[in-house]
C-alpha cells in the first residue's frame, strides 16, 4: 500500500510540474487544488489519464468538448474492440512483423536470436551499416547503427552480444526524397487505417520528421509531425514537437513543411489498403512508410497501439472519426 501511495504521489508531482509550465498563468495553491479535483472528475467521466489532462488542455475544455477526445480508457477500450489479442503480437515483434509482411518490407533483416553465427557472418559482410532494433522495442527507443565496414571486427564476440539483447538488425532504408527534410533520420509517413469488412478507411495521416542528429523520427523522443490531409497527401499544419513548439519549416534543414506533397501519395494509400488486409484480425493499425530512393514504398513497421497525437495539433476531439 505505501509503495502505491508513493508511486501515486510521485505521478502527481509530475503533473504539476508539467502543468505548472502548461498553464498561463502559473497556477496558485487554490487553483492547484481545483485543477487536482478538475483532473480527477476527467479520469472519472471520460478515462482521462494526467497525461491526457495536459496534453489536451482539458482544464480549458467543457464536459461536452472532453466527450469528443479519445482519452486513454476509451482508447483501450476501442483497442479491445478493434484489435484481438492474439494476433497483436504479429505487431509488436519486429521479426514476426517482417516475416508477415515480406511483401511490403523490401529489405532484408536478420533475427539475431535465432540464426547460426555463419548467417550472421554473411549478412554482415553484405550489409556494412545495418540498423540494430529490440525485437519489441518502441517509440524508436533502444535503435542504433552499426557500421561492419572496419576490418578488426570481431564477429563471433559482436554475435554473442547481438543475441544477449535480442534484436534483429535490418538493412539500411535507402535515403529517399524524406531525407531532406532531415538527413540523419529515415522520416516516414504514418497511416492509420480502420478495416470493416473488407473496406478499409483511412483515418489519419501524418509526417514524421527527426530533428538535428536524432536517427528516428519518434513524436515521443523528439521528432516533429505535420498532419496531412488524406485525400490529397498535402501536409496542412505546422510541424509540432511534443514540447508543442511549432515549425512551418523544419528547424534544421529549413525545409517547407505546410503543403508539402507527399510523393507518391496514392501508391502509399494503395499500398497500406493491402496490407491492412494481412491480418483482418488486428483491424486498428498505423502504418509508418517511407519512399526509398527507387521510389517505391516500404513499409517500416505496423503499430496495433498507433497513439492519439491528431486531437493535439489543434486540440480538437476525434472519437467520432475513430468509430468503425
Amino acid at each position: 500500500m505505501y509503495k502505491q501511495v508513493k508511486s501515486l504521489s510521485r505521478r502527481y508531482k509530475l503533473f504539476f510540474q508539467e502543468l505548472d509550465a502548461c498553464v498561463d498563468p502559473r497556477p496558485g495553491r487554490y487553483a492547484r487544488s481545483y485543477l487536482f479535483l478538475d483532473s480527477i472528475i476527467a479520469l472519472i467521466l471520460h478515462g482521462a489519464s494526467p497525461r491526457d489532462y495536459i496534453l489536451f488542455e482539458f482544464w480549458k475544455k467543457s464536459n461536452r468538448e472532453r466527450s469528443t477526445f479519445i482519452t486513454m480508457r476509451r482508447f483501450l477500450n476501442m483497442l479491445d474492440k478493434y484489435n484481438e489479442r492474439r494476433k497483436k503480437s504479429l505487431f509488436q515483434n519486429k521479426h514476426e512483423f517482417n516475416t508477415t509482411f515480406r511483401a511490403f518490407i523490401k529489405r532484408s533483416w536478420l533475427d539475431v536470436s535465432s540464426c547460426t553465427l555463419e548467417a550472421f557472418k554473411e549478412f554482415v559482410s553484405q550489409h556494412k551499416t545495418v540498423l540494430v532494433k529490440p525485437v519489441e522495442g518502441y517509440q524508436g527507443h533502444g535503435i542504433y547503427t552499426l557500421d561492419f565496414s572496419t576490418n578488426d571486427l570481431d564477429a563471433k564476440a559482436l554475435f554473442e552480444d547481438l543475441r544477449n539483447q535480442e534484436v534483429i538488425m535490418e538493412e539500411v532504408i535507402t535515403r529517399g526524397v524524406l531525407s531532406e527534410f532531415n538527413p540523419s533520420s529515415i522520416n516516414s509517413i504514418r497511416v492509420v487505417t480502420l478495416l470493416s469488412g473488407d473496406r478499409t478507411d483511412i483515418k489519419f495521416a501524418s509526417l514524421k520528421m527527426g530533428n538535428s542528429n536524432m536517427l528516428t523520427d519518434n513524436f515521443g523522443s523528439g521528432g516533429i509531425v505535420g498532419v496531412i490531409d488524406v485525400d490529397s497527401g498535402i501536409v496542412i499544419t505546422p510541424g509540432m514537437n511534443n514540447k508543442k513548439e511549432r515549425f512551418t519549416r523544419h528547424p534544421a534543414s529549413g525545409k517547407q513543411i505546410v503543403g508539402y506533397q507527399i510523393p507518391g501519395w496514392n501508391d502509399i494509400v494503395s499500398t497500406v489498403v493491402a496490407a491492412s488486409k494481412i491480418v483482418p484480425e488486428v483491424r486498428y493499425v498505423g502504418w509508418d512508410v517511407t519512399i526509398n530512393e527507387a521510389g517505391e514504398v516500404v513499409i517500416i513497421e505496423g503499430n496495433d497501439d498507433s497513439d492519439r497525437a491528431i486531437q493535439l495539433h489543434d486540440q480538437a476531439g476525434r472519437r467520432k472519426a475513430f468509430s468503425a
